[in-house]
């Protein structure tokens, strides 16, 4: 039987495009696959955030495309972008069965370690079902090397006059205030809204305890995210020989708790309290305490009153 010209021609495309294929394997390898599990979302971790050494909880919504099979592998890892990347940090792993999740979607899920060598800053979680099968979490979470601060107890003071000598960004030499950017998860009601870091200026200190100090935020940034339940305390201690405390945040300005230890302020110019300690005999002669501290154009909901 003859063959047209556009039959022939087509045949050989055919035959071009396949010959390119075996050449080229990465063309063929660009061809869409079938995955046995997708990965349809990512939760924020709990706590949103940790330090390096600690643990978070991990979740993950997921559907199988099919019902048999064996039981699929969801990686979780800390990762710079909102996509897979050969430098992200696996956390933690949890296998779920295919058929469980194959005619509604299901929740996998698993408890997280940071590393302890993982470099303090802001990560996007991945949830990976495969390579090239990930979702990232809506927002970043925040993994700091600072301690928690001390948990506040329940409210008992509220002074006249500041405990301490009070410090703006715009007016005191030596402070800082870094540009704009999304603010981490958060279970303070602030993810979503704009965040800067405040750094101070050096601070004399006389060890082994002295320099309490009210850290404003800057007026377009006007609520302090510090707020010591759980890992939101976002806060990095650029101290030299002492070490930078800070306490729980309050609704009501120059607040004390019941142990006397002054709160930092949630109101519309709220400011972080930092004060320095030391450990005798290690303390030296001479110190300099320095922070850099988080603002957040959005209130806190989790200050005491």
């Amino acid at each position: 039987m003859p063959v047209d010209c556009r039959t022939q021609l087509r045949l050989a495309l055919i035959m071009v495009v396949g010959f390119v294929a075996v050449l080229v394997p990465g063309l063929a390898a660009a061809a869409p696959t079938n995955v046995p599990l997708k990965v349809l979302s990512v939760l924020v971790p709990v706590p949103p955030g940790a330090e390096p050494d600690g643990q978070m909880f991990l979740q993950a919504k997921v559907k199988a495309n099919i019902g048999i099979g064996k039981p699929a592998v969801v990686s979780f890892y800390l990762a710079n972008n909102p996509y897979p990347d050969p430098h992200d940090v696996q956390i933690g792993s949890s296998s779920v069965s295919l058929l469980s999740v194959f005619f509604n979607p299901g929740t996998v899920a698993v408890t997280g370690l940071v590393p302890q060598n993982v470099p303090p800053g802001f990560y996007y979680v991945l949830a990976c079902a495969g390579a090239n099968n990930c979702v990232a979490t809506p927002q970043t979470i925040a993994i700091l090397g600072q301690e928690l601060s001390r948990l506040p107890q329940s409210p008992f003071t509220t002074l006249q006059n500041a405990p301490g000598p009070e410090f703006f960004p715009e007016t005191t030499p030596g402070m800082s205030v870094g540009a704009p950017f999304g603010c981490p998860a958060s279970g303070n009601g602030q993810s979503g809204s704009q965040c800067v870091w405040v750094t101070t200026q050096n601070v004399n200190v006389n060890p082994p305890l002295s320099s309490l100090s009210l850290f404003y935020c800057p007026a377009s940034n006007p609520y302090p995210y510090q707020v010591a339940f759980g890992h939101d305390t976002l806060w990095e201690d650029l101290s030299q020989g002492v070490f930078g405390n800070t306490n729980g945040v309050s609704f009501t300005k120059y607040k004390r708790d019941a142990l006397g230890f002054d709160l930092s302020y949630a109101g519309p110019r709220g400011y972080a309290v930092f004060y320095w300690l030391c450990l005798p005999p290690f303390c030296p002669s001479q110190a300099t305490g320095k922070v850099r501290y988080l603002c957040s154009t959005a209130k806190t909901v989790r200050a005491i009153p």
